[in-house]
């Protein structure tokens, strides 16, 4: 990673076009949510691969149409582009903050991603609801957790004394 700060200061930039239509010109497409039909594969090679994926909003409006990339281990690589195009749209698909409608994403294993947004990403909601994000507590409760699940989680993180803080919520 040092060697690409370096090269970028001495103003060494090979810029590679990914595949698919990254262009933008999708101002007011919208899709289909209620068809997820898209597939994410955790795979222990540590690459990052879409196929053919569109990158979507959770109301259904189209950032990418259709993008394909392929990552792999060792590679140095910027992510650049105007405001709007997509960058931390893609952030939130690989993350799973996003579904994947189309296409395939093949990615680490969870354990092996690390994801630092350029903000802090928060929900609108309760304290409950940001940390059980994106499930609601209809979901949550189909797993079998519970509030004490929770509480047991902010603990591990030693954010427990926000719960009192909050008022419990």
């Amino acid at each position: 990673m040092f060697r690409v700060f370096t090269d970028v200061k001495k103003g060494k930039y090979q810029r590679t076009q990914v595949g698919g239509d990254v262009q933008g010109g999708n101002r007011g497409e919208r899709l289909d949510t209620s068809k997820i039909e898209g597939e994410v594969i955790e795979s222990d090679d540590n690459a990052i691969v879409l196929e053919e994926v569109p990158i979507v909003t959770p109301n259904g409006d189209v950032v990418v149409r259709n993008m394909s990339l392929e990552i792999r281990p060792g590679m140095h690589v910027l992510i650049t582009g105007p405001n709007g195009c997509g960058k931390s749209s893609l952030f939130r698909l690989l993350g799973g903050l996003w579904p994947v409608y189309r296409g395939k994403v093949k990615r680490p294993f969870v354990d092996r991603m690390y994801y630092i947004p350029q903000r802090p990403y928060m929900t609108l909601g309760t304290l409950r609801d940001q940390v059980i994000y994106p499930d609601t507590v209809a979901q949550m409760e189909a797993k079998g957790l519970s509030d004490t699940d929770l509480a047991i989680i902010l603990n591990v993180v030693h954010l427990s004394h926000i719960v009192e803080r909050e008022g419990g919520e």
